[in-house]
């Protein structure tokens, strides 16, 4: 028993010992001042970025691919309106179109080169002026000359009904010649719009057919687009200045402006956005980056201002004299960093800017300024 008393009381004296040492040991403050500066008033917001314009071509005829402008997996590659993309086969369709046309050269050189009843026509006609003289002078037969007539009439409705056959024909040949030509472009799917080939869908020698998808495009023109919760969305209007970090840009930023204020929220996040112009070259906007916006709502100079982290709702915890003291703040605008303060402290005032939630009314500190942490 004695043994083991003589083990607990150095036990003890020691654990007190560290107690009073921890509990009289004082706390480092990170602390910085009170100052005069620009109050902005800001949100956040998440951003997303997307083409102007996406497209999925979709082929029109069936055929084999037989070339394409990149293949597939290459990455995108910029395009012209009216550029080739994907090129099919065309070597049937050429082959009906030289057949057609040799049909089509053939029925109007006929056409051209009169009929066949032209001569026999003229020497009708030339018979029946001679029988009409003699009929007027009594010399022929009226039965013979009124057969006569009928006789010419008859060939010249032939003559004429050949050359609406003929004249068939050709129209009939230009139709035939159109819609092959009309089925040739089709082989030919060609880029509706400046921008990128994303993806090819079709390699060469994969057989398309009339509604395939066979590429994607996306135009130069970019889509910044930023969605705010709906607390933070009260404020917002046209104009307004915007900064914006990408993340594939580091901590690189983007000015720009609200243009665009979409009416109605998202059924499912809840959020509403907005649509930004932003100053930034096209190559850092790939389609899908992210990133976060500030948008200033508003400004105020020389306005007493603490680092937005100094707030515990609307406390700070202001160090003087080695001692914390809690004070109750009226903030006024928010931004990104800091935070305008209209009452409650002072400029000069020391408040703690690092973990101020682990600190107490009264506690004894030592502040630690910027000057001491560098």
């Amino acid at each position: 028993m004695k043994l083991l008393i003589k083990i607990l009381i150095p036990i003890a004296i020691i654990a007190v010992a560290v107690y009073i040492l921890i509990n009289s040991a004082q706390k480092e403050a990170m602390v910085e001042p009170v100052r005069l500066d620009l109050a902005i008033d800001a949100v956040s917001g998440n951003v997303s970025i997307f083409s102007a314009t996406e497209l999925i071509l979709k082929s029109e005829a069936k055929g084999r691919v037989t070339e394409t402008i990149a293949p597939p997996n290459s990455g995108p590659v910029s395009v012209s309106e009216g550029d080739i993309i994907i090129q099919l086969d065309t070597t049937d369709t050429e082959r009906e179109i030289e057949l057609v046309q040799i049909k089509l050269d053939a029925a109007e050189r006929r056409l051209a080169s009169g009929s066949a009843f032209d001569a026999t026509i003229a020497d009708a006609e030339a018979k029946l002026e001679v029988e009409e003289e003699l009929a007027a002078n009594d010399q022929f037969p009226e039965a013979d000359l009124n057969k006569s007539r009928r006789a010419v009439a008859s060939l010249q409705l032939q003559r004429e009904q050949e050359k609406i056959v003929r004249e068939e024909l050709i129209e009939v040949l230009k139709n035939d010649l159109a819609r092959l030509e009309d089925r040739l472009s089709r082989l030919s799917i060609i880029s509706p719009i400046d921008g990128f080939v994303t993806e090819i869908l079709a390699p060469v020698g994969d057989l398309v057919f009339d509604g395939h998808s066979v590429a994607k495009v996306i135009s130069k023109e970019r889509i910044v687009e930023v969605s705010l919760s709906e607390e933070d969305f009260s404020g917002i209007e046209v104009g307004q200045l915007v900064t914006v970090r990408l993340l594939s840009q580091g901590n690189q930023l983007f000015i720009g402006k609200v243009e665009t204020i979409l009416a109605e929220a998202n059924p499912q996040t809840r959020r509403r956005s907005i649509y930004v112009s932003l100053d930034a070259p096209n190559d850092t906007m790939t389609p899908g980056t992210t990133g976060q916006a500030s948008i200033t709502k508003a400004e105020r100079h020389s306005a007493l201002v603490v680092p937005r982290r100094a707030l515990v709702g609307n406390t700070v915890y202001v160090v003087s004299n080695g001692r914390v003291i809690a004070r109750q703040v009226e903030v006024g605008f928010s931004g990104i960093h800091l935070a305008e303060v209209i009452s409650g402290i002072k400029e000069g005032d020391m408040v703690i800017v690092e973990t101020p939630h682990l600190f107490r009314d009264g506690d004894q500190v030592t502040a630690i300024g910027p000057e001491d942490r560098n």
